[in-house]
C-alpha cells in the first residue's frame, strides 16, 4: 500500500510539473503553512495533499506516509532558508530539534492510530501462564508451522519438494508467517434468534457454518466470501432439552447433532429432499441420557459420542450400529475427539478432571484399558481438542484453566490420584453458582504429579460446556488456542508465550 501510495503521489507530480503548475504535497489544507505546521498538523494521524493544478484536496492517512521523504521535506526547507542566508548555526539547530520533534510526533501518532483500530482486540490483564516444560517439542514445532525456522533445520527434503513443484511460489511456513498474525478485529451481526444458540459449527473447508439452537432448529450458512447466507433450516427430532452438540461429515454432505436422547440425528446438508436418520446408541441408561460431544472419524466412516453415563460410543456407519462400547470415565463424558488422521487414537475429557487416551487397535469392550492418563486439573473437563499430529491436546478444565498436553508423556499413579482427590473436594456447580472464594484461590495452585506442559489463564468457564480450539494450520499454523469466556468474549492465546486477548465481547459466549 505504501509503494503503491508511494507511486501515485509521484505521477501526480509529474503530471502537475507538465502542466507547469505543479503539486504541492507538502502543504495542509489550510494553505501556505511551513513544513512545521504541515508536521503539527500530520500529528493527528492523517495529512493533507493539495494539487494546484486541479484544486483537489486528499486526505492520506499517515501509515501510508514514509517518514524518511517528511525528513526530506523538513531538510530542504532547512537548505531554503539557509540559502536566503535567513538561518545561521543557531537556527539550523533549531530546525533540526523541529524535525526530531515532528517525526516524534508522527510516530506517535501512527501508534495511537493504530491502537484506536484495535480496540476490541488490545491485550488484557491476565494471570502469567505457566512456564513451558523443556522436555518436549512443542515450541520448536510452532516455530517450525509459522515459518519461524528455516525448513532445512527439520527436513531439506521438504523444500526441494516445494521447488521442485512450484519454484517461485511461497512455501507454507513463509504464508503462514504473514497471516499467522491475523485475528479477527470486527464483527458483524449474521443473524438473531428468538432462544438461546447452543453450537456453532463450520465445516472444515470453512465454507459451511451450522448454529443450532434452543428453539429446535438447525440453521445452515453458506460462508464463502466471507459472508453469511443462509440456504437450509431444519426442524430438529427429539430435542429434549436442547441440542447439545454438531458436527459436519469429512465430504460436508452430511451434518449430526446430538440431544437428551439415546439417538444421534444425521441429515443431508444439500438437496430438495430432506434425509433425516436416527442413529441408536443403545445405551443402557435410556432415561435421561444424552451425547455431550459427537464427531465424525476423517475417513467418515464411524461417528464418535460421549454420554453423559460415563461411556465413549463408536457407531459404524456402513453397519448402521453401534461396534464398540467404552466404560471410559467415572462420571459424565464432556469431551472427546480423535486424535490423528489414522482415527486409531482417541482422546476422552470427563467430570472426574482426567483426560485418556485410548488405541482402537487394543481396545476391549470386556477390559477396557486406556493407554495413558493426563492428570492435573481441579475440577471436571468440559472440552477437548487434538492438534491433528497424534502428539498434543488441549482440555478445557471448570478448574478456570486450559491445560497443553503431550500424549507422549502420561501423568503418574501419584498425579491421577491428587487429581481424583481434588476433584471429589469441589461442591460448587458451575451451571449457576459463582466460583466460591476459597475454591478460586486453590485453582492457581499446582497439583503433585501435573504432567501437563503448559497452563493458561484469564477467562471464565461457566454456565455450560465452553469450547477452546487450536487456531487453522493453513492460516495460522495452530499458534493460537481460542476459547469462550462466561464473560461474554472470545478470547485468544498465544500457545507459546501465553499472553491473553480478547477477539470480541458479547453479550453471551456459550
Amino acid at each position: 500500500r505504501e509503494r503503491d501510495y508511494m507511486e501515485d503521489r509521484d505521477a501526480s507530480q509529474r503530471d502537475g510539473q507538465d502542466r507547469e503548475g505543479g503539486a504541492s504535497s507538502s502543504e495542509a489544507a489550510s494553505g501556505g503553512a511551513s513544513p512545521h505546521d504541515s508536521a503539527g498538523s500530520r500529528a493527528g494521524g492523517f495529512m493533507y495533499t493539495h494539487n494546484e493544478s486541479t484544486g483537489h484536496y486528499t486526505l492520506v492517512p499517515i501509515e501510508f506516509t514514509y517518514l524518511s521523504e517528511l525528513a526530506r521535506a523538513l531538510g530542504g526547507s532547512q537548505a531554503a532558508n539557509q540559502s536566503e542566508g535567513s538561518a545561521d548555526e543557531d537556527s539550523t539547530d533549531e530546525e533540526a530539534r523541529l524535525t526530531l520533534s515532528a517525526i516524534g510526533r508522527i510516530l506517535a501518532a501512527r501508534n495511537s492510530y493504530a491502537r484506536s483500530r484495535v480496540t476490541n482486540c488490545c491485550s488484557v490483564q491476565a494471570p502469567e501462564p505457566t512456564p513451558m516444560k523443556a522436555d518436549n517439542d512443542f515450541h520448536f514445532r510452532v516455530r517450525y508451522d509459522t515459518g519461524q525456522l528455516e525448513e532445512t533445520s527439520v527436513n531439506v527434503c521438504r523444500k526441494i519438494e516445494a521447488s521442485a513443484l512450484s519454484p517461485d511460489c511461497p512455501s507454507l511456513g513463509q504464508k503462514i508467517s504473514t497471516t499467522r498474525r491475523i485475528l479477527p478485529r470486527h464483527h458483524c451481526l449474521a443473524d438473531v434468534f428468538s432462544t438461546k444458540v447452543f453450537c456453532g459449527t463450520y465445516s472444515k473447508s470453512g465454507n459451511l457454518f451450522l448454529s443450532a439452537c434452543q428453539n429446535q432448529s438447525l440453521t445452515l450458512y453458506n460462508t464463502e466470501g466471507g459472508g453469511f447466507k443462509r440456504f437450509r433450516t431444519v426442524r430438529a427430532r427429539n430435542i429434549g432439552w436442547s441440542i447439545l452438540d454438531t458436527d459436519f461429515s469429512p465430504d460436508q454432505q452430511w451434518f449430526i447433532y446430538s440431544t437428551w436422547s439415546p439417538f444421534i440425528q444425521i441429515c443431508n446438508v444439500y438437496g430438495e429432499e430432506e434425509k433425516h436418520y436416527q442413529l441408536d446408541l443403545r445405551p443402557e441408561m435410556e432415561d435421561r441420557f444424552c451425547v455431550f460431544k459427537t464427531a465424525f472419524s476423517s475417513d467418515n466412516k464411524e461417528i464418535l459420542a460421549a454420554g453423559n453415563d460415563g461411556m465413549l460410543y463408536f457407531y459404524n456407519r456402513e453397519l448402521c450400529d453401534r461396534v464398540l462400547v467404552v466404560d471410559a470415565h467415572e462420571d459424565d463424558v464432556n469431551a472427546a475427539a480423535f486424535g490423528d488422521a489414522s482415527n486409531n487414537l482417541v482422546y476422552s475429557g470427563g467430570d472426574d478432571g482426567l483426560c485418556k487416551a485410548w488405541d482402537r487397535r487394543v481396545l476391549s469392550e470386556e477390559h477396557p484399558v486406556p493407554v495413558g492418563t493426563l492428570a492435573g486439573h481441579k475440577d471436571g473437563i468440559v472440552f477437548i481438542d487434538s492438534k491433528g499430529d497424534g502428539r498434543y491436546l488441549i482440555s478445557n478444565s471448570k478448574d478456570q484453566s486450559i491445560k497443553l498436553w503431550d500424549i507422549r508423556k502420561f501423568s503418574s499413579e501419584e498425579g491421577v490420584k491428587a487429581t481424583i482427590d481434588k476433584v471429589r473436594t469441589q461442591t460448587w456447580d458451575y451451571r449457576w453458582e459463582d466460583i466460591p472464594r476459597r475454591a478460586r484461590k486453590a485453582m492457581t495452585e499446582d497439583l503433585p504429579g501435573d504432567s501437563s506442559i503448559m497452563t493458561y489463564r484469564g477467562h471464565l468457564v461457566k454456565h455450560s460446556l465452553l469450547r477452546c480450539r487450536f487456531s487453522p494450520f493453513a492460516t495460522t499454523g495452530q499458534c493460537y488456542v481460542y476459547t469462550a469466556c462466561a464473560r461474554g468474549r472470545v478470547i485468544s492465546v498465544c500457545v507459546c508465550a501465553g499472553w491473553i486477548r480478547p477477539v470480541q465481547r458479547t453479550l453471551h459466549c456459550l
